[in-house]
């Protein structure tokens, strides 16, 4: 699958934390936490659970026998699945941008 992203998505963290906006917050702060772990983060078992890591790279990205984190992470991760199950295709965008970014 590919994404194609708005033609108003800025190149920086700060455009795309700007476009997430308070509607997909919760995609933003779940990036922003997954910041602070080694891998497999948050994140990465973000991307394989709503399978964009299948659709984008061909593969699962999470490497664990088991479901991901601690009680924080996955209050984190909660409120991702919460957005993305609302808004599939902004969310999917979204990361689409903040894979960009990353690289």
């Amino acid at each position: 699958m590919t994404t194609t992203l708005a033609d108003n998505f800025g190149n920086d963290y700060e455009s795309v934390r700007e476009y997430a906006g308070d509607r997909m917050a919760a995609i933003m702060n779940l990036y922003d936490w997954s910041k602070n772990h080694k891998h497999p983060t948050p994140w990465v078992f973000f991307l394989d659970l709503v399978g964009y890591s299948q659709d984008n790279f061909g593969e699962t990205l999470y490497e664990g026998k088991g479901i991901y984190g601690q009680h924080i992470d996955l209050d984190y991760l909660a409120d991702a699945l919460k957005c993305w199950a609302v808004r599939p295709n902004d969310a999917r965008d979204l990361i689409a941008k903040i894979e960009l970014i990353e690289d």
